[in-house]
Formats: C-alpha cells, structure tokens, sequence
C-alpha cells in the first residue's frame, strides 16, 4: 500500500460517523484501521532495517534505543521491530504482505518467533515455505498460522520421515555366531 492509498483510507475514516454506524459499516473501519496499521508497522520494521545499517557505519548509534525514544516504549518492546526485520529479511514476501495489509504484525511475529528457533541451514529450508506460508497467514488468524507454522517446524525437524528410517537402520544390527555346534542370535537396537 502506498502513501496515497494509505491517505486515501485516513480520508475515508475520518468521514465516518461510528456512533451511527451499522455492524457492516463498523467492519468496514476496523478493515480499514487494520490496513493503515500493518502499513505502520511495515514502516517501522523498514526505519528500524536502516537504522540497522547506519549503525554499521556509525558504531555510535544504538539503533534499539533511537526506536525506544522515539516511539516511547521500552527497550524490550523497541526490539520486536528489529526482530520483525530479521524474518522479512529471511522471508522478503511477508515486508511485502505486511505493508499491504495482507498480513498482520502478529503474522510475522509469529515467523520471528519460528526463525529465532532454528540454525542456519534449517533458516534457508523454512524461508523456501515462504510462498506456501504467506499465503496460509493471508487466510488465517494468527493462532491458526501459528498451528501451521509449527508443523511447518516438526516436518522441517523430522524431515519426510525417510531420514528417521535410515538413522533407525543404522542404529539397528543383528549379531550371529556358530561356536562348536551352538549357534546365538542377539538383536541389538
């Protein structure tokens, strides 16, 4: 979404009359709200990926605590913008999402979440479910793509089940042994 198109929004919310509104009318603001604030937060995920980058350059800047001040929250809450970067960052079509209102915050929170979790190479095999997610998190609550992203995790994990079955028949042997005239089996596991 744009600067015009989110304008354009604020312009159409501050004609309405919520006080007179109907259910369908007070849909449609809240629709409308929840666009113009995932634009915000896209905003504000985009301000803190550069104050990352000035940082580099000017060891000086503290870029957690720029963002803490200006919006005034604490330094726990002014992480989250820099967390939501690192997963737009692994999964670019989620920056896109959020900004067009497609998706909320809480959406790509839940990728911060599942991202923090995993080594390097498991990063590069979730970021490729990226497409198959974005589109799950356009058609869900945060709580139900939390479910999906979860198993999203468990079969990245587990793999497709072929690699479970290949380190359980390495693990297993079977010993045999003849000595005059007695013979032994002996499973091992």
């Amino acid at each position: 979404m744009n600067s015009a198109e989110v304008a354009h929004l604020v312009g159409q919310l501050s004609a309405v009359d919520v006080s007179a509104s109907d259910v369908e009318s007070c849909t449609r603001v809240l629709h409308d709200i929840s666009h113009i604030i995932a634009w915000a937060e896209a905003a504000k995920v985009y301000v803190a990926t550069r104050l990352t980058e000035l940082a580099v350059a000017s060891p000086a800047i503290f870029p957690e605590h720029v963002l803490a001040d200006a919006t005034r929250v604490s330094l726990g809450q002014a992480l989250q913008p820099f967390k939501r970067a690192a997963a737009i960052e692994t999964m670019p079509s989620f920056g896109t999402a959020l900004a067009e209102g497609k998706v909320s915050v809480a959406h790509v929170d839940v990728i911060a979440a599942a991202i923090g979790k995993l080594e390097p190479a498991e990063r590069d095999q979730f970021a490729d479910r990226g497409e198959f997610l974005e589109k799950v998190a356009e058609r869900s609550t945060p709580g139900e793509f939390a479910r999906t992203v979860r198993t999203e995790l468990l079969r990245l994990h587990r793999g497709d089940g072929l690699e479970v079955l290949r380190r359980q028949k390495r693990a297993t042997y079977l010993e045999t042994w003849v000595r005059q005239g007695l013979g032994n089996v002996v499973p091992a596991w």
